[in-house]
């Protein structure tokens, strides 16, 4: 079951890592094959479902077409990727912490040349991978904390999803909390709500979801967010 639990400030999301999501009807603006980038702040108790604990994804399992941002571990990595065309574009090793907040981000541009594909954790650059050729689109809905047997389990936050891919002085600022760019921001999911099964997009565009399996609860939870001078 999922809730929204007391953070610095307002409220996150909490997911089972069983049978919770959040579904945001499909959007032409979610179709992404050349740009995105996504940046959230997660808390997981475990890896997920199948150690495979989905972000936010469009498609299903192997993702086929459309993309998808999970955390992984099924080959003990304990790191995040971005899978895509049925391939899976790992981040460095060992860079997720279980029981703790954390900063993560991903941002694609087919046309960059080399390293189209870089990762981040806490606003630091964090692995880069090799994608050279577009993401096929799909009319699916766009889902947070599962896909298709990828439950993500524990506490999320903050979610964006941008079509266009930021530098990484952006997700610096990301992290920090002190990006205000709108620029290509298809949605912004602060799950500050607290009740209801509403997911409310604050970037303005039609992005809003609804949650399915919701408790509320206040428990504080802090998020380690480091000043970088």
């Amino acid at each position: 079951m999922a809730r929204f639990r007391d953070k610095d400030y307002g409220t996150c999301l909490f997911h089972d890592g069983v049978d919770d999501i959040s579904t945001i009807p499909y959007h032409a603006s979610q179709d992404l094959a050349d740009n995105i980038s996504i940046a959230a702040w997660i808390n997981p108790l475990s890896f997920g479902e199948n150690n495979l604990g989905a972000i936010i994804g469009k498609g299903v399992a192997g993702f086929s077409t459309g993309y998808g941002f999970q955390l992984s571990n099924n080959t003990g990595a304990k790191t995040i990727r971005l899978a895509a065309n049925n391939t899976s574009h790992l981040a460095n090793s060992n860079i997720i912490t279980l029981g703790l907040w954390q900063h993560i981000g991903v941002t694609y541009d087919k046309n960059a040349g080399s390293d189209q594909i870089k990762f981040y954790v806490n606003g630091v650059a964090a692995g880069v991978a090799t994608k050279s050729n577009s993401m096929t689109t799909n009319a699916s809905d766009l889902t947070i904390g599962n896909t298709s047997s990828r439950a993500f389990s524990g506490l999320m936050d903050e979610l964006k999803l941008y079509g266009r891919t930021i530098t990484a002085a952006e997700m610096l600022q990301e992290y920090l909390g002190a990006n205000q760019s709108i620029t290509n921001l298809i949605g912004y999911w602060k799950m500050d709500e607290g009740s209801g099964t509403s997911l409310v997009d604050s970037s303005g565009n039609q992005s809003a979801g609804t949650i399915s399996g919701s408790i509320y609860s206040t428990l504080v939870v802090r998020k380690p967010r480091t000043k970088i001078t």
